[in-house]
C-alpha cells in the first residue's frame, strides 16, 4: 500500500503485521514494524544497518 508518496506500507499476508516506513524527500525518516513475520523478515536489516525502530 502506497496512500501518498511519502509512506509506505508492506503487510504479510499471512499474519497481518506490517513494516511501515514514513519518507522526506528521498530519506527515510521513520520506521515501524508490528511483530510477526514482517518483523522477522526485516530483522537481518536492521541488525546489519543497526536500524531504530519503533514497534
Amino acid at each position: 500500500m502506497n496512500f501518498t508518496s511519502e509512506i509506505s506500507i508492506w503487510e504479510s499476508s499471512q499474519d497481518g503485521s506490517a513494516i511501515t516506513m514514513l519518507y522526506r524527500g528521498e530519506h527515510l525518516q521513520e520506521l515501524l514494524v508490528t511483530p510477526g513475520l514482517a518483523y522477522d523478515y526485516l530483522l537481518p536489516l536492521i541488525q546489519r544497518y543497526q536500524l531504530n525502530i519503533l514497534a
